[in-house]
C-alpha cells in the first residue's frame, strides 16, 4: 500500500472546489443586472492593481452555456493565480469561490456569474497540483509563503485584487459581497468569518475541513488500519458492512427509510455486531477478526494528541476512494484520497518545521501515541485550522452565514462541523448565534454532494445561497428547505425531505409517502441538552 505522494495526485484538488452551474429556484432574490462597465475590457490588461499583481489577459467572452457575456480577467499575485469574471450587465454584487483539497487550481464561479455577480476565485496560494510538496522545505521562503496563503490569506488577498478590478471596470464598488464554497473552500469561508470578518456580507460554507491538522492525520491512521488486511477490503465487504449498520441503526430516528438521521444515536459495535467468519477464514458473508478490528479503528479514529472522530455510521458506501483505495480514471492505480491528502500534509507541511517529515518519511511507522502528532498540531493549528468560536466581529458587521454538510460524509466530518457549531452556540449564546449563523445537517449526504440523501447540489445549494442573500439584504432568516434526491441518469425526483436547521430533524407525521416532504415537519430542541460525540470531544 506504499504510495509515492508526488504521483497520481495532480487532479485531486479539482474535485473539491468545483461547484456545478445551477438553475433559478423559486422564491429567489431580485438579482436584476443593469450596471454597465465604464471602460473597455482590454484596457484592464494595461492597468496596475497592486505590488506583485500581474494581469495576463483581459478578454471579452460571448454569452454561452447559460452564462452572460462578460469580461474575463486572468492574472497572478506572486505564486497565486486568479480569475475575475465581470458581466456586461452587473447586479452590483460580488461573488467569490474557494478551493478544494490542497488547492492549486481555480474555483468554479459559475453560480455567481450566471446571476449577474462579478465573480472571482484564486488558486489558494500556489499553482502546484501535487499534495503539499510545494510547502517543503520549511526554511524555504517561497514554500512557506505558499503555505501561509493556503492556510490563511489567499481568499482575502484575492478579494482585494478582484474588487480593485471591478471598481475600475464599473466605476463603482460592490454593494454586497458573498462567498460560497465547499471542503477546503468551506474551511476558507470559516477563516474569512473568523479572521477577516469585514470581507463578506454573506457566507455559505459546505463540509469544511475546519479541523485540518487532525483530519489529515486521520487519513494516515485509516491507511495504517488497513495494513493488516492487505490495504483494502475484499469485494462486497463494504456493501455487507453498510447493510449490517443500516439494519442496526436505520430505525433509531423513528423511521426505516434507508437513511441514518443522526449517526450519534447509533451504538453499533463492529467487533461484536458484525457476523464473524467461522475459524476466522474470510468469506463473502462474514468478517475476520482482522477486518472487524480495521473497521473498528476506522470508526473510532486515531488516539493521542491527534484524536479525531472516525467515519460516521452510514458512510460506508462512500469509503472507496476516500477511505479505501479507488481509481480516478480507467487504468490509473488505486489511491485513497484521505491518505494522499493526509500523509501529504503531515509529510511536507506539518512535521518539517520541527525537523521531521520530508524526504524519506515513513507513514507506516508514524506513531499516534508518540510526539509527532502533537508537533503537527502545534506547528499548523494556529494558522491552518478554522475553529475559533468567536464570530463577534462578523456578527457586528451584519454578516450572515449558513453551514451545511452530510451526516454520511467520509472526508471531513460530520462530527467536526456539529462540534464547531455548538462551540459557537456555547460561546456566543443560542439566540445571538442563530441571529446570524445556521447549520444544516443532511442525512445520507456524502462529501459536498452525492449519496442517498435529499440534497441536489444544483437546485438545493442554490436555495442556500439565495437564502443567505435574503438574510443579508431583507433580514429574512432561513428556516427549513425542501431538499430532493434525483435519479442520477434521468433527473427524476425520487424523494423530497425537509432540510432542517440544526438541531432540528425531519419528523414523519405517520401518514402518507415517506418520499414526500409534505409528510414531515422539522422538530427538536433549539439547543440540545445532551450531546453525544465520539470520545475525543469529551
Amino acid at each position: 500500500m506504499k504510495k509515492d505522494l508526488s504521483v497520481w495526485i495532480f487532479v485531486i484538488g479539482l474535485l473539491f472546489a468545483l461547484q456545478p452551474g445551477v438553475s433559478q429556484a423559486s422564491g429567489s432574490p431580485d438579482l436584476s443586472a443593469t450596471i454597465a462597465p465604464v471602460m473597455p475590457c482590454s484596457e484592464l490588461a494595461e492597468m496596475s492593481f497592486g505590488p506583485g499583481v500581474f494581469i495576463d489577459s483581459a478578454m471579452e467572452m460571448t454569452a454561452a452555456d447559460g452564462l452572460p457575456a462578460h469580461c474575463e480577467v486572468r492574472g497572478t499575485r506572486f505564486y497565486d493565480a486568479f480569475i475575475v469574471k465581470l458581466p456586461d450587465l452587473w447586479n452590483g454584487r460580488y461573488y467569490q469561490a474557494g478551493n478544494g483539497g490542497a488547492a492549486g487550481s481555480l474555483g468554479d464561479v459559475t453560480m455567481g456569474l450566471k446571476h449577474g455577480f462579478a465573480a472571482a476565485s484564486g488558486s489558494g496560494g500556489h499553482t502546484d497540483l501535487r499534495m503539499f510538496n510545494w510547502a517543503y522545505p520549511a526554511d524555504d521562503l517561497e514554500a512557506q509563503l505558499k503555505l501561509e496563503d493556503y492556510c490563511d490569506g489567499s481568499i482575502h488577498k484575492t478579494m482585494i485584487i478582484a474588487k480593485r478590478i471591478l471598481n475600475a471596470y464599473y466605476g463603482r464598488s460592490a454593494a454586497r459581497s458573498y462567498y460560497n464554497s465547499c471542503s477546503t473552500g468551506g474551511r476558507q469561508g470559516l477563516i474569512e468569518a473568523q479572521r477577516y470578518p469585514y470581507d463578506f456580507d454573506g457566507i455559505v460554507v459546505g463540509a469544511p475541513v475546519n479541523y485540518l491538522t487532525r483530519i489529515t492525520q486521520r487519513g494516515v491512521w485509516e491507511a495504517q488500519a488497513l495494513l493488516p488486511i492487505g490495504g483494502d477490503f475484499a469485494p462486497g465487504k463494504l456493501d455487507l458492512l453498510f447493510d449490517e449498520v443500516m439494519a442496526a441503526c436505520d430505525g433509531r430516528d423513528g423511521l426505516v427509510d434507508g437513511l441514518i438521521g443522526d449517526p450519534r444515536k447509533c451504538d453499533f459495535n463492529p467487533l461484536s455486531d458484525l457476523p464473524a467468519c467461522p475459524v476466522d477464514i474470510s468469506d463473502s458473508g462474514c468478517f475476520t477478526l482482522a477486518e472487524r478490528m480495521a473497521i473498528n479503528d476506522i470508526y473510532t479514529g486515531p488516539p493521542g494528541a491527534a484524536a479525531t472522530p472516525g467515519e460516521a455510521f452510514g458512510s460506508e458506501l462512500a469509503w472507496p476512494l476516500w477511505v479505501t483505495p479507488g481509481s480516478f480514471f480507467p487504468g490509473a492505480p488505486p489511491i485513497t484520497l484521505g491518505f494522499v491528502l493526509g500523509a501529504g500534509f503531515v509529510q511536507w507541511a506539518g512535521l518539517p518545521p520541527t525537523g521531521g517529515g520530508g524526504l524519506g518519511w515513513d507513514w507506516e511507522a508514524y506513531d499516534f501515541e508518540g510526539t509527532d502528532p502533537a508537533l503537527v498540531i502545534d506547528n499548523m493549528e494556529p494558522t491552518c485550522d478554522a475553529t475559533n468560536p468567536d464570530l463577534s466581529l462578523f456578527r457586528a458587521n451584519g454578516g450572515k452565514m449558513i453551514m451545511w454538510g452530510g451526516w454520511a460524509d467520509p472526508a471531513t466530518g460530520p462530527y467536526q462541523w456539529v462540534q464547531y457549531y455548538e462551540s459557537v452556540l456555547d460561546y456566543m449564546g443560542d439566540a445571538a448565534t442563530k441571529s446570524f449563523f445556521m447549520l444544516y445537517m443532511i442525512p445520507g449526504l456524502y462529501h459536498c454532494g452525492g449519496g442517498l440523501g435529499c440534497f441536489d447540489t444544483q437546485e438545493d445549494l442554490e436555495k442556500l445561497f439565495f437564502a443567505v442573500i435574503d438574510w443579508v439584504e431583507k433580514g429574512k432568516a432561513p428556516k427549513s428547505f425542501t431538499g430532493s434526491r434525483r435519479d442520477p441518469v434521468t433527473g427524476e425526483v425520487l424523494r423530497t425531505r425537509p432540510l432542517c436547521p440544526y438541531p432540528q430533524t425531519a419528523h414523519y407525521h405517520g401518514r402518507g409517502s415517506i418520499d414526500d416532504a409534505d409528510n414531515f415537519s422539522c422538530v427538536g430542541r433549539r439547543h440540545p441538552k445532551h450531546r453525544k460525540f465520539p470520545r475525543w470531544w469529551d
